[in-house]
């Protein structure tokens, strides 16, 4: 769907939004309340692939530099955490656990030595990073084959193909230590600020000057 009379808006379909228009990315000073950064996109646009260039803009134009960074779980995602580590910027992110693949649920993770492991102690090596054409790429942990032939466990960890494998995010040690500042009382901190300024802020915008 496109409109007729403004070509550069876009449409938007979510649970709750519907419709044609534009979406802002926005940053707030939590120190000072002051407004870094705006920036207008059309609304079929994800939040998550433009926040890093609305980010850098600021640190370039306005030569801010940002340290911590308090953000929503919209961002959530393993580029993002990237990103932010690219530029030198911490980034304390609400999490989002319904985008993950359910086999994590089962592993854990290990970002010292970059693998997964099981409840019985097996480990789920990364073996490559692949390509899948409509989602992109991603990082594949698996196991040897036969190293849980006699695991009674074995069948909440297979996959159709009979493979024990783990599909992450291709920034996923990035993404996974988002996760473990998610416990710190900086990140308690962080987003508590940021729901005074930066959420305080947008409402005001919406409430009482029309945007």
């Amino acid at each position: 769907m496109r409109s007729s009379t403004d070509t550069d808006c876009g449409y938007i379909h979510h649970d709750t939004k519907k419709g044609l228009g534009y979406i802002a990315e926005m940053t707030v000073d939590t120190a000072n309340g002051i407004i870094t950064g705006v920036d207008c996109f059309p609304a079929n646009r994800r939040e998550s692939d433009i926040i890093l260039k609305h980010i850098e803009r600021q640190t370039k134009d306005n030569r801010l530099n940002i340290k911590n960074l308090g953000l929503d779980a919209g961002y959530d995602v393993g580029a993002v955490h990237r990103g932010l580590e690219i530029m030198g910027i911490t980034g304390y992110t609400s999490l989002r656990f319904i985008h993950n693949n359910m086999m994590k649920g089962i592993f854990t993770y290990q970002p010292e030595t970059d693998i997964f492991k099981c409840t019985e102690g097996n480990t789920l090596s990364f073996s490559k990073l692949i390509y899948k054409k409509g989602t992109g790429y991603y990082r594949l942990y698996r196991i040897k084959p036969g190293s849980c032939g006699n695991c009674e466990k074995r069948v909440k960890c297979e996959a159709t193909n009979r493979n024990i494998r783990v599909n992450a995010s291709p920034y996923y040690p990035s993404y996974y230590a988002n996760r473990l500042r998610h416990d710190t009382t900086t990140y308690t901190l962080t987003k508590k600020l940021r729901g005074i300024w930066a959420e305080g802020t947008f409402a005001a915008l919406k409430n009482f000057h029309n945007l």
